[in-house]
């Protein structure tokens, strides 16, 4: 037996088979291997026993007589104490439908007849390490749990001692003052010495330089810096967090980095005359020191290398910007404010939860006026921006804040100081609703969180909350009123809404594009369920085409039977594509075609769907892409759908919409823009199609290959069809900037689907389960949530 970081020896193995010569086989190979065998003659005994021994690993014959091996691992997969143990089949079948049929029931693997010793126990040792790995996950997600239970309680402890030094101090005016002073004093050394401007320096060089700064304290939604003032002045920050604003041609801001700790701020100020080239503003309250010009000069004259770092960093900072496309966030911890959407709606129990799912893989603090009243003193959550007492406030969060990855606020009720000092120090915001309330913005949103208000700068996202799994419906009256980036349904009934919520704070987010390939196009199918079963969850998901269609029907929760049932009875039992008509506009008339579509998806709302979806067409009117990610679904799927020349556009506001395939058949890049964490992409595209057998015409007439079609003696050519020259020629541009897109994507899946023709709709089954299984094997090694 190879070697294993797991000790493996004595590990239980149950033998489930009816023939005696495969028993005594399995047996003297794995009794070699030093495993425990149980054995059993049918599914029956196999059953009882793994109920009675809970073995290790079970070796399952597929062919026996009574219950066969595939209704025996149904049976103790929907049992709790055996639906964990891995189950391997033994058959002497090779066919792709029983391999898949063995998956389906929640087998990890297969080991075909005749055996081969090393063969079975590798694939043994194999799940032996996946299941023992699988389990030690288990125990380490528990003890980060209790790990967070203790850290939090010491926290406490230790805070409490630190309010206690502080009342003692408080009575000490004179000595108090000085003591604070020199704490001041060693936390900027320390923050200067890790500042990448002045890391070069010795201690004494830094404390030459300290009698040069001025500090200064700026509340959460202030500016500290205008775009076009005169620079005066660099600044460091000591803690807290700011953005870093440019104001565009049309006097619109877009935010383009964010700085945190230890960051500078204005190095080009004093070095030249140059107006500000950007505006600055706090996300959250922070402490910062000031060198101003003419201390910088002093400081100059004694320690000239001062001007060749600013350089240096200048440059480094530019290459930086170079690299990045997207608005750079500083490397600190996360804070989260959870704000009510009206007085009926209670965050406590959504703010443990969250806490929970976050608490998987990272420490969290969760904080109320309670809990912070707790532990820094009664009362102290009410303390004012412009109390003497803030600024200690503000340290302690800002020292919690390195210490948790995320703190998650929950808000007062109404406008409190606590609720003031939570949207200053948040990155972000939920505002929590629940169906059935008024969507209307609560008084908090109106008051603080509306356009041009003081915290309007803040992202925020619109919680809606649900008592089950019931279709969302009127999520565009909760979004009309706000300005919100993202929405999310959740229910407080399933920790996946919540896991999903998490992912979308730490910035994990995993989002899944589909693209355009008629009848191919159901793969996606397969791949979808091949990520279910390997535990990788779709947090957002569009496409284009066909992609669009299988995309909808899984963002309305529908499974990969349900999803294949869906598509037989609107691709093949329908027959859009036998609709002709006389061709003004298109092919094909377009009756079909949206009864189909309304058949699915009826009157649902992409803005109602349970996962973020998009899809994507082609605007022919203005020459661009169309996102769809609010609007009629149906409808929306029918424009990314409509092959131009085989099925009529469809008609909006003047403007005239075809298929996404035109100009875009694989949208990765919008995906970027709505995922923060991973990009999976499946293609179904072919990049050779159309090979034909026929000599090379000068000439080609219609009527000559109609008569060679239908006569008997004429030689068999093979012409593409004018529906296949229409549909190949929409999406030739885009499939051949494949490559491009496919460059966007973290992962990329090509189902084999060449031999697959477009228009198989009579296979749909077929061709969902062949991407299942290549994407199977594809996803196996991925770990995109360990």
């Amino acid at each position: 037996m190879a070697e294993t970081e797991f000790d493996l020896r004595d590990s239980r193995i149950l033998v489930i088979d009816d023939e005696p010569d495969n028993l005594d086989l399995l047996c003297r190979a794995l009794e070699s291997a030093h495993y425990a065998v149980q054995i059993a003659t049918s599914g029956e005994k196999g059953f009882a026993l793994a109920m009675q021994s809970h073995p290790d690993l079970i070796l399952l014959d597929v062919m026996m007589s009574g219950i066969d091996g595939y209704e025996t691992c149904r049976r103790l997969k929907a049992q709790e104490i055996t639906q964990d143990i891995p189950v391997i089949f033994l058959t002497g079948l090779d066919t792709a439908s029983g391999v898949v049929e063995g998956f389906r029931t929640g087998g990890v693997d297969y080991v075909h007849k005749p055996f081969q010793k090393e063969e079975v126990l590798i694939r043994v040792q194999t799940h032996l390490e996946r299941a023992q790995l699988i389990k030690a996950s288990a125990q380490k997600r528990q003890a980060l749990s209790e790990l967070n239970a203790a850290l939090e309680e010491k926290v406490a402890q230790r805070t409490q001692a630190l309010q206690t030094k502080f009342e003692e101090l408080e009575k000490r005016d004179q000595t108090a003052q000085h003591l604070l002073g020199v704490f001041k004093l060693h936390q900027t050394l320390k923050v200067l010495a890790a500042t990448p401007l002045f890391q070069s320096l010795d201690e004494t060089m830094l404390r030459d330089l300290t009698s040069e700064l001025d500090s200064v304290f700026l509340p959460g939604g202030e500016r500290l810096i205008q775009q076009g003032d005169v620079a005066d002045a660099l600044y460091v920050i000591l803690n807290g967090r700011l953005r870093v604003v440019v104001e565009q041609a049309d006097g619109q801001e877009t935010a383009v980095a964010e700085l945190g700790q230890g960051e500078c701020v204005g190095e080009m100020a004093v070095l030249t005359e140059e107006t500000r080239s950007a505006s600055i503003d706090a996300i959250r309250d922070s402490n910062l020191v000031k060198l101003s010009k003419d201390g910088f000069n002093r400081f100059k004259q004694h320690n000239p290398q001062i001007v060749e770092l600013i350089i240096q960093l200048l440059i480094q900072r530019i290459h930086n910007q170079n690299q990045q496309s997207t608005t750079r966030k500083a490397n600190t911890g996360i804070s989260v404010a959870l704000v009510a959407s009206g007085s009926d709606v209670s965050l406590t129990q959504f703010a443990a939860q969250l806490s929970q799912a976050l608490s998987q893989t990272d420490t969290v603090l969760h904080l109320n006026a309670s809990r912070l009243d707790d532990y820094l003193g009664k009362g102290m959550s009410q303390t004012s921006g412009t109390n003497t007492k803030n600024q200690n406030i503000v340290a302690w969060l800002n020292e919690q804040e390195i210490n948790q990855h995320i703190i998650v606020y929950e808000t007062d009720a109404d406008a409190s100081a606590w609720t003031l000092r939570c949207l200053r120090q948040a990155d972000m915001v939920f505002i929590v609703g629940k169906v059935g309330s008024n969507p209307e913005p609560g008084l908090i949103e109106k008051e603080l969180l509306k356009k041009n208000g003081p915290y309007s700068a803040i992202r925020k996202e619109l919680i809606i909350l649900h008592p089950d799994h019931q279709q969302p419906t009127d999520t565009g009256k909760w979004l009309a009123p706000r300005e919100v980036v993202a929405h999310h349904h959740m229910r407080l009934t399933d920790s996946r809404d919540f896991e999903r919520l998490a992912r979308v704070i730490r910035g994990q987010t995993i989002g899944l594009v589909l693209s355009g390939g008629a009848a191919r196009g159901f793969a996606h199918i397969g791949v979808i369920q091949a990520l279910k079963e390997r535990n990788i969850p779709i947090d957002v998901i569009g496409g284009t085409s066909m992609g669009a269609v299988v995309g909808a029907q899984y963002a309305l929760g529908l499974d990969f039977d349900t999803m294949v049932e869906m598509n037989q009875k609107g691709w093949h039992d329908r027959k859009p594509f036998t609709a002709y008509t006389f061709p003004m506009v298109a092919l094909l008339n377009d009756q079909k075609f949206n009864a189909m579509f309304k058949a699915m998806f009826d009157d649902v709302q992409i803005e109602d769907l349970w996962l973020p979806y998009f899809c994507l067409s082609s605007n022919l009117t203005q020459a661009k892409e169309q996102i769809y990610s609010t609007g009629p679904l149906w409808k929306s799927v029918r424009a990314s759908a409509s092959v131009p020349g085989a099925l009529p556009p469809v008609f909006d506001g003047g403007d005239v919409y075809v298929d996404g395939a035109v100009l875009n058949n694989l949208p990765t890049e919008v995906m970027r823009q709505l995922c923060d964490g991973y990009v999976i992409a499946s293609d179904v595209s072919v990049g050779i199609e159309m090979e034909t057998r026929a000599p090379d015409y000068e000439n080609v007439s219609g009527w000559k290959l109609l008569f060679k079609r239908l006569s008997p003696f004429a030689q068999s050519e093979s012409l593409p069809s004018l529906i296949d020259v229409t549909m190949r020629s929409a999406e030739l541009s885009s499939v051949k900037n494949t490559g491009m897109q496919r460059q966007k994507a973290d992962f990329f899946l090509r189902p084999p689907v060449t031999t697959f023709d477009r228009f198989d709709w009579h296979i749909i089954k077929q061709i969902a389960e062949a991407g299942y299984t290549y994407a199977t094997k594809e996803v196996a090694d991925w770990d995109l949530v360990g």
